[in-house]
């Protein structure tokens, strides 16, 4: 893959600044209690979800009426529906409501140090489920390997992720790294875009992890078990969930089937979403400029490569079909996955993979942590 000097040039902010909720648990006690009264909340909301659907199904016909007065004061913020009373179609139409405008579970891990106008580092629960990992086998989406005469994104087999977690929603950003790290690697090299809320790049998985890395820093606030996603995780969440119609195209946003993948021309489709080859500029953007998808995770296609745990194997044969890191290998080699902002539209696809050695950094490789959920 050819590399490029690009000037670096001023960019706009364009994340929206939210109420931040810190998360301070050093013994994981309050985690645990968080999400064992969720669970009691989820069972009490579908409890009366089913409650309500019940009582408003009861056929009328064939019963005894009797004449009731209507009450003289309703509340027109209960009487959803507007027919002069308060009943259970009112609330299941407000339940309905609800399941629709829930947006995701979101924590914001307090680090000490980041600046108070960078961006903070907010994780997005991503909940237990399975999927079909791999290439769809279709010839849009066939012949791309960085290896030679590999099928590296087949066989296309089920993975069940037997657990929920939370991801970063967008790729760790240069401020958050250099709040832990006191330095920041990304003013090296052709430095094309550095500021708080740029993706860090020029990163080596051996810093992330390593004694003294990032993610020993990171685990060393007291605020959870943090760690680079397994390949499996990676790709799981980049589909998106399983409501969403895309989830098996070639990107979780979809595919503009006319365009060709090799090129770099402007695409209304993919520049909503990811900073490719087509339209960066020269540079990167600040992270979460695009759209999210539908876990509510930013910039899962192009921006920067992201790390993952798993060594790298040609193909999947004999890959793990639990979520778990594969780190059983002949290659010296580790998974990058989502893309770079200087490829063309099928390094970025939601099954591409690519291996890189773990002791090497380039100016478009990142990444982003999750944290699983106790039991």
């Amino acid at each position: 893959m050819s590399r490029k000097n690009p000037s670096r040039n001023e960019a706009d902010k364009e994340w929206h600044s939210e109420p931040i909720q810190t998360f301070f648990d050093p013994d994981g006690s309050r985690i645990k209690e968080y999400w064992r009264m969720l669970r009691i909340r989820k069972r009490l909301f579908f409890s009366v979800w089913a409650m309500a659907v019940w009582f408003t199904s009861i056929p009328t016909e064939g019963y005894a009426q009797t004449s009731q007065p209507r009450p003289t004061f309703i509340n027109e913020r209960s009487d959803v529906n507007q027919d002069s009373r308060v009943d259970a179609i009112d609330l299941t139409i407000l339940l309905q409501d609800l399941m629709k405008t829930t947006g995701p579970e979101v924590i914001t891990i307090d680090i000490p140090n980041l600046p108070t106008d960078a961006r903070p580092m907010r994780l997005v629960r991503i909940p237990a489920g399975s999927f079909l990992m791999g290439n769809n086998g279709t010839s849009r989406d066939s012949g791309f390997c960085h290896c030679e005469n590999c099928d590296c994104e087949f066989p296309r087999h089920e993975v069940t992720i037997g657990y929920d977690f939370f991801m970063s929603e967008t790729e760790v950003t240069q401020a958050q790294w250099e709040a832990l790290m006191e330095s920041n690697p990304s003013t090296l090299g052709t430095a094309h875009s550095v500021g708080n809320d740029y993706p860090v790049y020029y990163i080596a998985q051996n810093a992330i992890q390593s004694p003294d890395g990032f993610m020993a820093r990171l685990n060393g606030l007291g605020q959870g078990e943090f760690r680079l996603p397994t390949e499996a995780e990676w790709e799981y969440a980049c589909r998106g969930p399983e409501s969403n119609p895309n989830r098996y195209s070639l990107f979780s946003f979809g595919d503009d089937e006319d365009f060709n993948m090799e090129s770099c021309n402007l695409n209304s489709l993919l520049d909503e979403y990811m900073i490719w080859c087509g339209n960066h500029q020269g540079r990167l953007e600040f992270a979460g400029s695009r759209k999210p998808n539908g876990f509510g995770l930013y910039d899962m296609h192009g921006s920067v490569w992201e790390w993952c745990e798993d060594e790298w194997h040609d193909n999947y044969n004999g890959a793990p079909s639990d979520g778990t890191a594969w780190t059983s290998g002949p290659s010296s080699l580790h998974v990058l996955r989502g893309g770079t902002w200087l490829g063309r539209p099928w390094l970025c696809k939601s099954s591409f993979r690519f291996g890189f050695p773990p002791e090497s950094r380039d100016d478009d490789i990142g990444f982003r942590v999750v944290l699983q959920v106790p039991e």
